[in-house]
């Protein structure tokens, strides 16, 4: 993967200059093998060897070695961007005749840490009736019938220990209980045992189940039946206090596998019964990866929930504490209900958010540091919480045994608040020295109070200055003194803010060398993300003026200069940009208000895939974009962009959006349509435009005005 990731519905997007999206991952553009019994003395080259051996590009493939646990032998994870990756791999593989011992196995693949859970529905499980028995027993009274009806009710009448059923069919001179569900082994002896002397029948007649009970044979026939919809990499048959049925899990190598043969199998006649059949479901799982102290503060209300959770066949997993991490596993067969427990586990992972008035994170990071543990640390005690600093969201999140009231919060967020100071950026182009020399450094720090903290920036010739008012002043007019020799050589000296045209208010000196107010510079961010163009923050390319130089700020500089809320709108608002222009490829979750994304399959690919959501857990095929759990997709389906025929369209008076393929409809007013992509439409041909004016232009040269209908 890359550096530099956000999260963002469900992808992991990396931006270039001007929060401008360069690339975009999905979970589903990866996979990895498990490779076992490698020698003793493997290393990745010796890994990558072996896969050139048998035709595999070993090229951009992440490699990790470790030991077995027996120490004599090696297994590999071996992980690639690439979905087919672990198909081709461990079919090619299987071939291999060097190392005849080798075995390979599909794994989910190793994926960036996130607050975002990772959903598997690779698991089916598969149940079918056990070869119980029936009995008949005639009794001569109806009173004695009746008795034993209720004992079998309340459970005071058992046959080996286990519930039965029982119902009473009667007549004038006898009566006959009917029971039902007693094991393959009950004689008529057992089902008299817990009746009382007094009530015994006069007759009992033990019927024997339709098929003979050989449970390891019958899974290994149920376990035939899934694989003919693809490999089943696990397969478990845990043991089980039910009676009435027998339980099994198995584990495909993809979800698609799965949900095939869920879909072909559920309640199909098995070969070694008259009348049983086969129940399969899936079975959806839900991981979490969270700090371990985080866990600790929020285990209790977790717990609480757990009897609600199970009461709707919704379980919930601890894993084994870790030396930082716990992971955390819900899983059920009901989907819905499994979504509503990820929300409420999510929710509480994350916390109660308090935001700093921080204009960048270096406020945060100050406050985060080694230099001042008491401060956090105190709160901690006195409110009895836990405070876990976000440093790229520029927050705190704040943990309780239970939900936090808001006086609290914002009790924590005043003294917080108090505790950063105020944080500035101070350019040094034009400076005719070099700041890089110990002299000057020491010299400019050597003036500020001891409560500054002046520092070196990475980003090109900076320096950053926490502290009071008046030492980001003192230190500006040291500085300002040495930049009076190189005035004359900096064509940027005096320019006024580009969007006011005034002299900077808080100025922001960006790398392309012009200079803004701090707040000009946050609304010309903002007007961007209301553009309906391709998003990308850069300095203006012409005003009423002059022009400007066009250059796209660095993400960086971009972090820096805007308050963290007005960064995190500004990366979504260029992912949904990015989205939106993309209809052939990407698409979002159907469900009303999830922002989660996948990424489109095209019709003639031989990969099928599936898209299960991570936020609400609902299926689609990713090529037809609609659930249809009767078969594969065959690419064939309805129009992928819309549920309505082309003619009923026209009789509705409907059509698409050329650049996303959203339906619009229009009922009244000029041809000029605008989409909630931000295209403007021409209605009369659907030719679409960046801005309004281009769009009216367009009707009054092509179509003669703008009511052309």
């Amino acid at each position: 993967m890359w550096l530099g990731l956000y999260e963002l519905g469900g992808a992991w997007v990396k931006f270039d200059g001007g929060a401008l999206v360069s690339k975009v991952a999905f979970a589903s553009d990866f996979s990895a093998v498990e490779i076992r019994n490698l020698p003793q003395s493997s290393t990745v080259p010796f890994v990558q060897e072996v896969l050139e051996d048998v035709g595999m590009p070993t090229q951009g493939l992440d490699i990790g070695l470790f030991e077995q646990t027996a120490g004599n032998r090696y297994n590999a994870i071996v992980q690639a961007e690439d979905h087919t990756f672990a198909k081709v791999a461990s079919s090619k593989l299987a071939t291999y005749i060097t190392y005849r011992d080798l075995q390979v196995f599909p794994v989910p693949p190793s994926l960036p840490a996130s607050q975002s859970p990772q959903v598997d529905c690779r698991v089916v499980h598969c149940s079918w009736a056990r070869p119980t028995r029936s009995a008949k027993l005639l009794f001569s009274t109806e009173d004695a019938a009746n008795r034993l009806q209720k004992m079998a009710m309340d459970g005071t009448y058992r046959v080996l220990g286990s519930r039965v059923e029982a119902s009473v069919e009667g007549s004038e001179d006898r009566w006959i209980v009917q029971i039902t569900g007693l094991s393959e082994t009950t004689e008529a002896s057992d089902v008299v045992t817990d009746i009382p002397e007094s009530d015994r029948p006069l007759k009992v007649l033990v019927k024997v189940g339709d098929y003979a009970c050989d449970l390891e044979y019958h899974a290994s026939v149920v376990k035939a039946m899934l694989q003919r919809f693809g490999p089943v990499t696990r397969w478990v048959l845990p043991p089980s206090s039910d009676t009435q049925r027998f339980h099994a899990y198995g584990l495909f190598q993809e979800e698609s596998m799965a949900r095939n043969a869920a879909a072909a199998l559920h309640e199909k006649l098995l070969p070694f019964g008259k009348a049983t059949t086969l129940s399969v479901s899936i079975v959806a799982s839900v991981r979490f990866k969270v700090l371990g102290k985080i866990y600790e503060w929020i285990r209790p209300r977790i717990v609480a929930q757990k009897a609600v959770w199970e009461r709707e066949q919704t379980y919930f997993h601890e894993g084994r504490p870790g030396e930082q991490f716990r992971c955390l596993r819900l899983e059920g067969e009901d989907h819905e209900s499994v979504a509503r427990a990820r929300k409420f586990v999510e929710k509480a992972m994350s916390g109660d958010i308090v935001r700093v008035e921080a204009k960048n994170l270096r406020s945060c990071k100050f406050l985060a540091q080694d230099e001042s543990p008491s401060v956090i640390g105190s709160l901690e005690w006195a409110c009895k919480v836990l405070i876990i600093p976000d440093l790229r969201r520029s927050l705190f999140r704040v943990y309780g045994d239970d939900e936090l009231d808001q006086k609290t919060v914002e009790a924590i967020a005043t003294v917080l608040q108090k505790r950063i100071p105020e944080s500035h950026i101070i350019d040094l182009n034009g400076v005719d020295f070099k700041w890089a020399s110990m002299g000057g450094f020491k010299y400019l720090n050597s003036q500020l109070t001891q409560e500054a903290l002046l520092g070196v920036s990475a980003e090109g010739p900076q320096l950053f200055i926490m502290g009071p008012r008046a030492d980001y002043n003192r230190a500006m007019a040291i500085i300002g003194r040495k930049m009076t020799a190189s005035r004359q050589k900096d064509p940027t000296s005096g320019m006024n803010c580009p969007a006011c045209f005034c002299e900077p208010e808080d100025p922001i000196r960006m790398s392309c060398g012009h200079i803004y107010c701090g707040a000009c510079f946050v609304r010309c961010c903002e007007a961007e993300m209301r553009a309906s163009r391709e998003f990308q923050i850069r300095c203006p390319t012409g005003t009423a003026r002059g022009g400007l130089c066009g250059k796209a700020f660095s993400l960086t500089e971009l972090q820096e200069a805007l308050p963290s809320e007005i960064f995190e709108q500004a990366l979504k608002k260029s992912f949904e940009s990015y989205v939106s222009r993309r209809p052939a490829a990407l698409a979002y979750c159907a469900t009303p208000d999830c922002d989660q994304v996948y990424r489109i399959t095209p019709p003639d690919s031989d990969h099928a895939g599936i898209f299960t959501c991570n936020k609400c857990l609902r299926s689609v095929c990713t090529i037809c974009q609609d659930s249809h759990p009767e078969g594969p997709c065959t690419g064939l389906g309805r129009d992928a962009n819309s549920v309505l025929s082309k003619k009923t369209k026209e009789q509705l008076g409907i059509k698409d959006c050329p650049r996303c393929s959203r339906m619009m409809e229009k009922s009244d007013g000029c041809d000029h349509m605008t989409c909630s992509c931000g295209a403007h439409v021409c209605w009369v041909c659907l030719s679409f435009f960046d801005t309004s004016a281009e769009c009216y232009n367009h009707l009054q040269r092509v179509h003669r005005g703008i009511y052309f209908h």
